[in-house]
């Protein structure tokens, strides 16, 4: 059904191809196209560099009529929506300002809704325009990090389509791959040993051909994911791809190409698009497999799969190919085996000092490294002094070498876990626990402040019975469980991480979990109740396990800490719908200038989410589409309020004086758009204003000069905590 789709979509572009006008005169320099991942969406559109500026001129692509007016300090900003006569939408967004026959309109417009935000459909009849008329002036209004024109084009079904599929832009470049994943689909599943998704650099043979050079060595289900950039001829971004197809051995496994989507499948980004990888390692990748049952999209194919299993022991070849729009065309081969191996046996001998290591078969060489405790501690390649068959003396190292790295170099790959050994014993354990949900289970982890060289066991109670998993080192500061099915898991309302004789050491966390069925709703509690979540059936693509734990307030924002911080996990598994969260604090008293935030743990900063405040249950409450770490912060400091023209107690010429016009900024809790600023003039109704949330900047026009004379300015700022700025007093006309 998806082929027979793109097939009729493609014969009813082949007509109009190459017949709309360029939409913009700022340039014919793209910045971003169609497809691109944004957050929780897929961009649909392409935009159009204005060189940081505002004002260009935009022209009706074809003939038409306006079909829409949209107005807001957020999302789209300023927009205008042309139905074309062949059917299709053409979309411009982030306007600075329309013709002044449709800023006219929409003043109106916004003057009988009462609100600088609207969204008002015309009919047929009212606003005809013919290709190459000016309808507006590029900007940068509503979400946006810069001045640009988002451009979209949206077939009769207002379906976005590519684009590209209607203009020629001058593109002779390949895309580029930057890494590649493979990513464990199954618990027994390992990439090089390890159960953890692994990444691999690319070494390029020529601009077109890439290569993995390690050979790869997978057990288990697997699937691939790919870091990959397109380039445009003399421009410095980086852009999305096209298509990408996967061949194992010489057939087609998977297929993809960016032409159009539905609207409502932008919930499911994060099952085409690498989540974990791009919350751990802040890259964006393709996934080359498809691990979740859903509506399938336009651009997908019927012969995807959801993951591969080979023939053991076996060589296995692979080829990636992605093309961007232009078919510039690049290869990407690699080579996996399915061969078993296993790491070395190492033995230190505590009584002479030497290290004995007995290597697999497989392996053809040891290469010894020594570092110190610390996961950021430099490493010094060294060579052992051999003293029988595979007995190699240690030397007496200082300070702050005292870790010794063992890297096995296989005969098909070298790219294998290493071992580690302390040559000191350490005084205490120290670090912290964490968890993460991996696509084949959850592991438990623990981050040691410095390493010991101890070995640990994960342990919990359910159903009465204590269950232990092993933990091995991920890398050297790093002890991890394999992931552990969902099946052993749920209602654990305790972790412990216990370490070896002869000095034991036990890390306990207190938690509470539930494995969520994606088809049934949920709710959890934690803190005798404190903290509170529930969700609807459907809020996960597939079963997850949901867990709350408290954690570390750190700041060094002027904020104070009301309630939490919590940890609300997992992180790294997507959500298809919003999940509720509450806080329930119980004294009215710490109601005032209060809000839900989340740590940005990239940014190191809290940042606020919108609230919702139920006085009478003393709640705030909130609607959440990732895991992360939640507090209630109160923050008391005022917005600021500069640059404000007329000014009180100035006096000014009456043609000097057409708008007002200031700037608004709040660092912690922010401004939330028009609705947070109230301006008045002699007292009267609060003036309709507009709120450039990327400038910072109010502003309203005047239909009329201001009279001579003396005038009152009232002017409200609040944040979204209620803390307020107001400017009260009078100007002058003459």
């Amino acid at each position: 059904m998806t082929k027979i789709i793109l097939f009729i979509l493609t014969l009813n572009l082949m007509w109009c191809k190459e017949q709309y006008l360029w939409p913009t005169n700022a340039s014919t320099t793209v910045t971003a196209l169609f497809g691109e991942e944004r957050p929780h969406r897929y961009h649909a559109g392409i935009d159009i560099r204005t060189w940081g500026k505002n004002g260009y001129k935009l022209y009706a692509t074809s003939d038409g009529h306006i079909q829409r007016i949209r107005t807001g300090s957020k999302g789209y900003g300023k927009a205008l929506y042309i139905k074309l006569n062949d059917g299709n939408t053409a979309v411009y967004a982030h306007l600075d300002k329309f013709t002044p026959s449709i800023d006219a309109t929409a003043r109106s417009l916004q003057q009988y809704y009462g609100s600088y935000t609207i969204d008002h459909s015309f009919s047929e009849n009212e606003f005809s325009v013919r290709r190459g008329d000016l309808i507006g002036y590029t900007g940068d209004t509503g979400g946006i990090s810069g001045p640009h024109l988002h451009f979209e084009i949206r077939d009769k079904f207002e379906r976005p389509l590519n684009p590209l599929q209607f203009y020629k832009i001058k593109d002779n470049l390949p895309p580029i791959p930057r890494q590649i994943a493979v990513v464990p689909l199954e618990d027994s599943a390992t990439v090089n040993l390890s159960p953890f998704p692994q990444v691999y650099t690319i070494k390029a043979k020529n601009p077109f051909e890439y290569e993995v050079e390690d050979t790869i060595t997978i057990q288990g289900k697997f699937g691939f994911a790919l870091d990959v950039v397109d380039r445009i001829d003399d421009q410095p971004f980086k852009f999305g791809i096209h298509s990408i197809i996967l061949k194992l051995n010489g057939n087609i496994q998977y297929k993809v190409q960016y032409d159009t989507y539905k609207f409502e499948h932008a919930k499911y980004i994060y099952t085409e698009r690498d989540y974990l990888l791009k919350r751990e390692l802040n890259t964006r990748f393709y996934r080359l497999f498809n691990n979740v049952d859903y509506e399938d999209f336009y651009f997908t194919y019927d012969e995807n799969k959801n993951g591969y299993k080979l023939e053991q022991q076996k060589f296995h070849d692979f080829e990636i190919i992605v093309n961007d729009y232009y078919d510039n065309r690049i290869s990407l081969k690699g080579v996996i085996s399915t061969f078993p191996i296993y790491p070395p046996k190492v033995n230190l001998n505590d009584i002479d000092g030497s290290l004995t290591i007995s290597p697999d078969t497989m392996i053809k060489s040891i290469s010894f490294i020594k570092t110190g405790a610390h996961a950021e501690d430099i490493r010094k390649s060294i060579n052992l002094n051999k003293i029988g068959k595979n007995t190699f003396e240690l030397p007496q190292w200082e300070k702050p070498f005292t870790v010794i790295e063992i890297k096995p170099n296989y005969k098909i790959s070298n790219k294998m876990p290493s071992q580690y050994l302390s040559l000191i014993a350490p005084n205490k354990i120290s670090g912290s626990t964490y968890i993460v949900h991996y696509e084949n289970g959850v592991s438990f982890q623990f981050d040691e402040d410095y390493f010991s060289g101890k070995n640990a066991i994960l342990q919990f109670i359910k159903i009465g019975k204590i269950h232990q998993y092993p933990m091995k080192r991920k890398s050297k500061n790093i002890l991890a469980t394999a992931p552990i099915p969902l099946s052993h898991l749920g209602n654990l309302k305790a972790i412990e991480i216990k370490f070896e004789d002869p000095h034991p050491y036990v890390f306990k966390r207190e938690i509470v979990s539930k494995v969520i069925d994606p088809h049934k709703s949920f709710s959890l509690s934690f803190n005798a109740g404190e903290f509170h979540i529930n969700g609807d059936a459907n809020t996960f693509h597939d079963s997850t396990f949901v867990w709350i734990e408290s954690t570390v307030f750190e700041s060094n924002q002027d904020v104070e800490l009301i309630a939490g911080p919590f940890r609300l996990g997992p992180s790294f598994q997507p959500m298809k719908k919003k999940m509720d969260i509450h806080f329930d604090l119980f004294n009215p008293d710490k109601l005032r200038n209060v809000g839900i935030f989340y740590f940005d743990s990239n940014r190191k900063k809290w940042i606020y989410v919108d609230t919702e405040i139920d006085k009478k249950n003393v709640r705030l409450s909130s609607k959440i589409l990732s895991g992360e770490i939640f507090a209630v912060l109160r923050e008391t400091q005022k917005p600021k309020m500069t640059s404000l023209t007329p000014n009180i107690n100035a006096t000014y010429r009456q043609k000097d004086i057409s708008s007002i016009q200031f700037k608004v900024e709040d660092l912690i809790s922010g401004i939330d758009g028009e609705n947070n600023v109230s301006i008045q003039i002699d007292d009267g109704k609060p003036l309709v204003h507009e709120y450039n949330s990327y400038r910072n900047q109010v502003y309203f026009d005047f239909e009329n000069n201001l009279s001579k004379g003396e005038h009152t300015l009232y002017i409200v700022c609040r944040d979204n905590l209620g803390n307020s700025h107001q400017i009260r007093g009078i100007f002058y006309i003459k």
